[in-house]
């Protein structure tokens, strides 16, 4: 029994003939195929989840990851948010609010309507690369939020290879971090 192990650097068919020399008997020849299978795209770390952990409010946070392309041919790269913009409908204590400033003239002209729209808060930079083979890049997903909060998205890395047309997802990531407000406290100052 051999155990032929093959390490496939493209998602494609393989062949290739195995010899095997016997001494004092005749040579045999096998003829050996496999297929690359997943993506040639590689990252050490695992980018499923991507947790920027407690942080401040208002503050830029950067964490960095090494993409390679192990593969025998180019391949474009683009990162996209899935998470969708939405709204949110007003609530009756947002209602009375603005009915009540309409009244007083303090809100003119503002609809009834109240929306509150997501802010996002992640970002790859950068968003769109083209890697040649057996090269790499670093990217950088960059956090920042106005909002206090467990806040998450999800981004999906799709790629082409050579001359593809369409791409095919290799990562979809889970983003998330809790974000707080620092305070500020004084303590009391004594007259001497």
């Amino acid at each position: 029994m051999i155990d032929v192990i093959c390490h496939a650097d493209e998602v494609q068919r393989f062949q290739d003939t195995l010899h095997i020399i016997i001494n004092n008997g005749s040579d045999l020849e096998v003829n050996l195929k496999a297929r690359g299978v997943g993506s040639t795209l590689y990252c050490k770390q695992g980018l499923d989840k991507i947790d920027f952990g407690t942080e401040y409010t208002y503050k830029n946070i950067p964490k960095q990851f090494f993409l390679e392309n192990r593969g025998r041919k180019q391949m474009r790269i683009e990162w996209q948010r899935q998470t969708k913009k939405v709204s949110k409908k007003p609530t009756d204590a947002a209602k009375d609010t603005v009915a009540k400033a309409n009244a007083t003239g303090g809100l003119a002209g503002i609809s009834e309507k109240v929306e509150e729209e997501l802010q996002f808060v992640y970002t790859v930079v950068p968003e769109k690369v083209t890697l040649n083979p057996k090269m790499g890049i670093m990217i950088e997903f960059r956090a920042n939020s106005q909002k206090v909060g467990t806040i998450e998205e999800q981004w999906i890395c799709s790629v082409q290879i050579g001359a593809e047309r369409k791409p095919k997802p290799v990562f979809n990531s889970k983003v998330y971090g809790k974000f707080i407000t620092p305070s500020l406290s004084f303590n009391n100052i004594e007259k001497a």
